[in-house]
């Protein structure tokens, strides 16, 4: 049984190659023998909730999500820096646990931490900025004002921060390479982090433990990869080899 996790696909919409991409990836789970879908963040450039409507832009793979849960696919959603507040169309139809930080699964016994990574190392005015959007008063602007212009202020802070993430990349696997040793340290066996788009697999020894760090990579990169689990073990598989494969005997 394979388990798959994917980061950052930060899908844009119905003319957005990377969702074209993403609902053929969803769409041959069933054949390549996936049972389970770990989300580690900015699945979608924007998403914070709205309310019993979900955005027309993003329901060719809202589709998709529900036929592989149809066909038995567990999903598990683990919110990023541009999706959060996930509604009730993931908790109540497609049945998916949502977790709005991190969250813990286990694989053939071993422990695995998936988050997406924002949090790691981020600057003061960062914290305040989430801690805002997250906050009572941006659920009461969601209610007045037009998603439009939600969808629209998102894109542009979305280009300001890949400039910044961009500017310091290095420090910032730094911080999440140490994030993951300290978790090693404290009893986790993996630690799966996003944000960064670098797809790695890797061992990190915290204290007197060792374990394994990974990055699933990008979705929405030229050369769009995930994190695959099967038989014990982790890789890096690139989104087209992973539709062609067949359920293991």
């Amino acid at each position: 049984m394979k388990t798959v996790f994917i980061a950052d696909a930060h899908l844009g919409g119905l003319d957005d190659p990377a969702q074209k991409r993403l609902v053929r990836f969803l769409e041959s789970f069933h054949d390549a023998g996936v049972r389970r879908l770990v989300i580690v963040g900015d699945f979608f450039e924007f998403w914070t909730g709205f309310g019993e409507m979900v955005p027309l832009r993003y329901l060719p793979v809202l589709a998709a999500l529900m036929e592989a849960r149809a066909k038995g696919v567990e999903i598990v959603y683990v919110e990023g820096n541009h999706d959060f507040h996930m509604g009730r169309f993931f908790t109540d139809v497609l049945g998916a646990r949502v977790h709005d930080h991190a969250c813990t699964v286990t694989l053939d016994g071993r422990r695995v931490i998936a988050i997406h990574g924002d949090t790691i190392g981020c600057t003061p005015g960062y914290s305040l900025w989430r801690a805002f959007l997250r906050s009572p008063v941006f659920r009461f602007l969601k209610t007045v004002l037009p998603p439009a212009l939600f969808f629209h202020t998102a894109a542009r802070l979305s280009r300001r921060s890949r400039r910044k993430r961009g500017g310091g990349a290095a420090a910032l696997e730094r911080a999440m390479r140490a994030f993951a040793r300290r978790k090693i340290a404290a009893g986790a066996d993996v630690v799966i982090t996003g944000h960064t788009h670098r797809p790695c697999v890797g061992e990190e020894r915290g204290a007197h433990r060792r374990g394994i760090y990974a990055n699933p990579g990008s979705c929405a990169s030229t050369e769009p990869t995930c994190l695959v689990y099967e038989e014990g073990s982790f890789r890096i598989a690139a989104l087209d080899d992973l539709m062609g494969e067949k359920p293991s005997a």
